[in-house]
């Protein structure tokens, strides 16, 4: 029986034989110890014997999520409880049976969504649990649902595949915290043995016409007072940028450096991200310059982001004829342009803020002004195309990651 201090660096350090689990005690705390797992998780105990006389194993937390000083600390509360006549494996085994999918649902809310996740997660997650999770699962035990009744679910959910292993995630990440936090024994996520539908890709862009036709529709509706020209010129920048659309509605005046051309994106979807502006791009936000914490504000909610878009979007759609396509699929269309003007993939990943480790690990990137003379030209384009010149074109880029 191996006992060492447990120490961060130690535990960081510590790794288990291929197919095997360890367990290091510390000589210091009687019963205190770390389990690492053949997957290399590492998981914070307690051994200790009850007043029955029977050996009680009780799981205190996951390193990385822990410190081994937390855990010491509150392996030393315990044993203060089980001197006392306590049984905290059996308290917790009470509270794992009674513990209901509601209720824990609005811990992993609380604890890990609101505080890790960005806004359209959050959004997401919530509308998951509201509409599925738990409907199906809120008044179980959470202790007690099974691989076969999260297949059920995902099973009732193969019209719509993509929605149903979005909720597949959401469980597995619920279930993992679970365990974490001590409310389900370690390695029994029900998600794992769930598998998953084959999602298609999207590859939807925009027609030379289609980009016509949406400038058009976007102008004219202004001009009616149909759409406001906070919306019109959201729209506007998605399709010029092939930014994500969040990225846009959130864009604080802090990220915008029109003497560089540049956006810089400091929590996009990928990380920090940044985004050259060609002279379209530039005149627009110009001409939106004024004092307040975000480019395209709410006007609904003060010094708030813009999040309204999507009815004036579908007004503009209708208005325009143009069918089947999201505001995400502006991205497909920097592509398409960018790949028909004979960019290569590499060139236009770092256009669109593609993060690529295996790509650039082995090539060099390009200059800063060279991406900013590709962004140049494919918002030049696009812009054209928006403003109703019949000779831009834009063509498909297949094999393109968009």
């Amino acid at each position: 029986m191996r006992r060492e201090k447990l120490t961060k660096k130690f535990v960081d350090d510590l790794a288990a034989p291929a197919g095997k689990r360890i367990v290091v005690f510390e000589p210091a705390l009687p019963g205190f110890c770390i389990r690492v797992l053949p997957s290399g998780k590492k998981f914070y105990g307690l051994k200790y014997v009850n007043r029955h006389g029977r050996q009680r194993w009780l799981s205190l937390g996951m390193h990385g999520v822990l410190t081994p000083t937390q855990a010491r600390q509150r392996a030393q509360q315990l044993l203060g409880k089980i001197k006392a006549g306590e049984d905290p494996a059996e308290d917790q085994q009470k509270d794992r049976s009674a513990l209901t999918a509601k209720t824990f649902s609005d811990r992993f809310l609380n604890e890990h969504v609101d505080v890790h996740n960005k806004p359209a997660t959050r959004r997401h997650v919530r509308s998951d649990l509201k509409n599925h999770i738990l409907p199906a699962f809120g008044r179980r035990p959470v202790a007690s649902i099974t691989t076969r009744d999260v297949t059920k679910l995902h099973l009732s959910l193969q019209k719509t595949p993509v929605a149903a292993n979005r909720v597949v995630r959401v469980l597995s990440k619920m279930f993992n915290h679970a365990e974490i936090w001590g409310l389900r024994s370690s390695h029994t996520n029900p998600c794992r043995g769930v598998t998953k539908y084959r999602e298609k890709r999207r590859e939807r862009y925009l027609s030379p016409t289609e980009l016509v036709a949406l400038g058009q529709a976007i102008s004219e509706s202004v001009e009616a007072k149909e759409i406001d020209s906070t919306a019109a010129d959201a729209i506007r920048l998605i399709a010029l940028t092939g930014c994500r659309p969040s990225e846009i509605t959130c864009l604080r005046w802090e990220e915008v450096n029109l003497p560089r051309a540049l956006l810089v994106l400091d929590d996009s979807k990928t990380g920090e991200k940044l985004v050259r502006l060609g002279a379209h791009a530039r005149e627009l936000l110009a001409h939106r310059r004024q004092k307040c914490t975000y480019v395209f504000p709410s006007p609904k909610k003060q010094n708030s982001p813009y999040r309204e878009l999507k009815r004036p979007w579908h007004h503009v759609l209708e208005k325009s004829g143009v069918q089947d396509l999201f505001l995400k699929d502006f991205r497909h269309t920097q592509a398409s342009v960018a790949g028909e003007s004979g960019y290569s993939l590499l060139q236009i990943g770092q256009l669109l803020g593609h993060t690529q480790p295996s790509t650039t690990a082995i090539y060099t990137h390009w200059t800063d002004d060279h991406i900013g003379q590709i962004a140049e030209r494919v918002q030049g384009r696009i812009g054209a195309a928006l403003s109703g010149s019949p000779d831009a074109t834009v063509l498909p880029l297949r094999s393109s990651k968009t």
